[in-house]
């Protein structure tokens, strides 16, 4: 790869020189190429067998820069004209939907569940479905080394950098250990980050890290849930019924008023409606006031307003 990119760069040097040599000033010497090509030259690699385009002005700026600049790849390109969805054709759109879900399912019935946090990403391991054959120790390693192999995956589609923990499922047996971290450092071999990966504890954990050179896709391109404000939970309807009796009986002590109007979001009125009449019905008994609710889809579900 070294060797590669410095061929590249003299190619460009030379280039850069004689435009320099035979132009008049003021003239641009250079301009870094765009996205595409850029990404081309940051990731089409010797290891890559084929890179389809099914866009046919991307397709022959890809090809013009690997005519200068990597002719020995350009036989691996080719233009993809069926009608059928590309990314459906390769089924790459069930890939993106599967990078915004914290459970993964494995092709055995086993699952992963992925966590991140701003400290660090948690991965754990689950047979879910996966019942495997009579020996239940050998079920655990082909469980372990299936979720290796998508964590490896899940890691490098997801570009999760930073402090990662997998919780494997535990394994008593030491060389089962040494195999399962011995594929997963195999799995991980790919990866143009480099992962740094430890020695799997009794409790069946691994630390490893992992270069952050941008943020993640999740930190790209999700946004927190507007319901729980990226907490993942939501109050249930009867802490939710508890919670609001206790704010506005505050309110009535405070204010002194004899109504109040609380505001929370129209779901929540929903859900607690069957709660609804013993609250105010209990609420007008040692109060003495009255309540109205009212639906305001301004507000998170963990959010009240009182007036």
């Amino acid at each position: 790869d070294i060797k590669r990119d410095m061929d590249i760069l003299l190619k460009r040097w030379d280039t850069i020189i004689n435009k320099a040599k035979n132009s008049r000033a003021p003239v641009l010497l250079y301009r870094d190429v765009e996205m595409v090509p850029r990404v081309i030259r940051d990731i089409f690699t010797e290891d890559i067998d084929k890179l389809i385009i099914d866009d046919k002005d991307s397709y022959k700026e890809v090809r013009s820069y690997l005519e200068h600049n990597l002719p020995n790849m350009k036989d691996r390109l080719e233009l993809y004209e069926d009608s059928y969805p590309i990314f459906d054709a390769f089924k790459i759109e069930d890939d993106l939907k599967q990078l915004y879900k914290k459970k993964v399912w494995l092709k055995s019935g086993g699952y992963i569940v992925i966590d991140q946090t701003e400290a660090l990403t948690s991965i754990d391991v689950n047979t879910g479905k996966f019942v495997g054959n009579k020996d239940h120790s050998k079920t655990i390693v082909k469980n372990n080394i299936e979720a290796a192999e998508e964590i490896a995956r899940q890691v490098r589609l997801r570009d999760i950098g930073g402090i990662i923990i997998v919780d494997f499922i535990d394994m008593e047996n030491e060389g089962d250990r040494k195999k399962v971290i011995s594929k997963f450092q195999e799995f991980l071999s790919n990866d143009r980050s480099r992962p740094q990966i430890h020695e799997l504890s009794q409790l069946g954990l691994v630390e490893m890290t992992r270069k952050r050179v941008r943020e993640s896709v999740a930190a790209r391109e999700l946004d927190p849930c507007p319901f729980c404000k990226g907490e993942g939970m939501i109050p249930s309807p009867s802490t939710l019924a508890i919670m609001l009796e206790r704010e506005i009986n505050r309110h009535f002590m405070m204010t002194g008023k004899k109504h109040l109007t609380v505001k929370i979001h129209p779901l929540n009125i929903e859900r607690i409606k069957e709660r609804l009449k013993p609250l105010l019905s209990k609420l007008s008994g040692y109060i003495g006031g009255s309540v109205t609710f009212v639906g305001d889809y301004g507000l998170a579900m963990d959010e009240v307003e009182i007036v």
